[in-house]
């Protein structure tokens, strides 16, 4: 074997292996920029809880049989009397006031996040999702959907008669829902 094709295949194989070394620090460098999470066990009553929210001073979690906690710090929760033991599944806010949601059709609002006012209850419906539009509040139940500009006073909307609705949401321009069958309903209304 010549010398030049010696030369060439060491340089083949070297420019082989630095190509692998280059993948595997891509690789190790993939893998350690992954998301670490820590659990964090508040000293609330062994309950479920269904949803938190931020509203820029404090978090708050709803859950089973009422249950609701705030933190200023993610790491210790205090327990809120919510004033029911209906499962509460959402909570949202508008900067002055909280409205969580809940099996029994329960709404239940705050001003301060700690006293609780219950505003409506309809034991034919389960609210299953609360967003804030930046206009009205929208609160899913099984098969319609409820408004209100102010926390206080709500509108049903009668969606449809089929798959139950699972999800709310809000993308700056419409409302979009989805239902238990990968339906998606878009509506533009609530700006």
């Amino acid at each position: 074997m010549s010398r030049f094709h010696h030369c060439a295949n060491y340089l083949k194989r070297t420019i082989f292996l630095i190509q692998i070394l280059f993948f595997i620090i891509f690789c190790v460098q993939s893998t350690s920029s992954q998301v670490s999470w820590d659990i964090i066990n508040p000293s609330i009553p062994a309950k479920t809880f269904n949803d938190v929210y931020w509203n820029g001073e404090k978090c708050y979690v709803v859950g089973t049989q009422g249950v609701m906690a705030s933190s200023i710090d993610g790491i210790n929760w205090t327990e809120i009397n919510s004033g029911t033991t209906h499962n509460l599944n959402s909570i949202t806010g508008n900067g002055n006031l909280l409205v969580a949601v809940g099996d029994t059709g329960m709404i239940i609002t705050s001003v301060d996040g700690d006293n609780w006012v219950r505003r409506y209850a309809n034991p034919m419906n389960k609210f299953t999702d609360i967003i804030w539009t930046g206009t009205y509040f929208v609160i899913l139940a099984q098969k319609s959907c409820l408004t209100s500009t102010d926390g206080i006073n709500w509108v049903t909307h009668e969606i449809l008669t089929g798959p139950l609705l699972t999800s709310v949401t809000w993308d700056g321009s419409q409302v979009l829902i989805t239902d238990n069958q990968s339906h998606l309903y878009t509506s533009s209304d609530f700006i």
